[in-house]
């Protein structure tokens, strides 16, 4: 029978993973972040982006906020292994900001992609997350076919 620690536990990282789509990025409270994520977080993203620590993350998060001021992430499927949560999301928004150069198009965007989100104890410390950047760069109209 399981103890009531790794139970406890793994509430605590849904609680996070909860709060993360909905508080941090939904809700754009960046200054949640150390509560949620350890102080040596690593990020893992599309095209070898490696990011290292709240600051990075936070710095990448605001970027994505401003340049879509009506993003949302909806939460499509989570598995739950261990200390492991895998999470197939959609996001949608529209580009009224810049994007890494790009200027804002006024487009819509509306792509899907997976994080996996590694946890020492109830806070995220690794994170892996794929989306096609390729198609999101196609809605925003910053390259064609």
């Amino acid at each position: 029978m399981p103890t009531a620690q790794p139970m406890q536990e793994a509430e605590g990282r849904r609680l996070t993973h909860y709060r993360i789509f909905n508080e941090v990025l939904n809700g754009r409270n960046v200054e949640l972040l150390p509560q949620l994520c350890t102080q040596d977080y690593v990020y893992h993203g599309p095209g070898g982006l490696e990011l290292e620590g709240i600051d990075q993350l936070r710095g990448m998060l605001e970027g994505y906020f401003t340049a879509f001021p009506d993003m949302h992430m909806e939460v499509e499927q989570r598995v739950v292994e261990g200390n492991l949560i895998s999470t197939r999301w959609r996001v949608t928004g529209t580009h009224d900001g810049p994007l890494d150069g790009i200027e804002p198009t006024g487009r819509k965007i509306d792509i899907g992609g997976q994080v996996i989100m590694r946890f020492e104890g109830t806070k995220v410390a690794e994170e892996w997350e794929f989306f096609d950047e390729l198609a999101m760069l196609k809605q925003v109209g910053a390259i064609t076919e």
